[in-house]
């Protein structure tokens, strides 16, 4: 399977991005008509999109941290309409074989219980049956799981993208300071409207 582009989309759920969500990120809404856009785009070019979501259970360690949020199998968990495709595929956090078929899908959603989309058992699986080399990452949050995703893809020797004006921090320090570190590692910065004009 060849896909010279994938979008990846992270936590664009519930709890975080709308305004009674358990864990909101501030102005999450103000980025759904960009993702909403980005998720046209993609659909229009058959470019796969990649999901992250949270799908935690109520005694998970990151509730040490964070309030409880995204629980499994609730309407906080589940993805806002504007980033989620009629023709998709969950895959949960238990180690699987996985097939062409499951990724012949639009959109691939991993289940996680960690900031890191690589820390989900079959990330590493699918990435590398996807066989793709540029990543366009947006979604929440910048300073948490958004960052590790990106330097992920990049620590795999991939071509990154951060589209800036598609991704929401929980706190401003933290955001110039994952920006800073995803430039440093050498992912581009771009905007919705650069990917759609096809500049990116």
């Amino acid at each position: 399977m060849k896909n010279k582009t994938v979008f990846v989309d992270i936590d664009t759920q519930f709890d975080f991005m709308n305004p009674n969500g358990a864990l909101y990120v501030p102005d999450a809404e103000g980025i759904i008509d960009n993702i909403k856009k980005l998720f046209d785009y993609a659909k229009e070019h058959k470019i796969k999109i990649l999901s992250s979501i949270d799908a935690h259970k109520v005694d998970d360690p990151e509730f040490r941290i964070f309030p409880p949020h995204c629980l499994k199998d609730t309407p906080g968990n589940q993805k806002i309409e504007a980033s989620t495709c009629e023709d998709h595929i969950i895959i949960e956090n238990v180690k699987q074989d996985i097939t062409e078929s499951m990724l012949d899908h639009e959109q691939v959603i991993v289940e996680s219980q960690t900031f890191d989309i690589f820390e989900s058992i079959n990330t590493d699986d699918i990435v590398k049956k996807l066989d793709a080399h540029n990543y366009i990452v947006f979604g929440v949050t910048t300073d948490y799981c958004v960052r590790a995703a990106v330097l992920g893809f990049l620590k795999c020797g991939h071509s990154v993208s951060l589209v800036t004006n598609a991704v929401k921090a929980i706190t401003k320090e933290g955001e110039e300071k994952a920006l800073k570190e995803m430039k440093d590692a050498g992912a581009v910065f771009t905007t919705t409207e650069d990917i759609i004009a096809g500049l990116t």
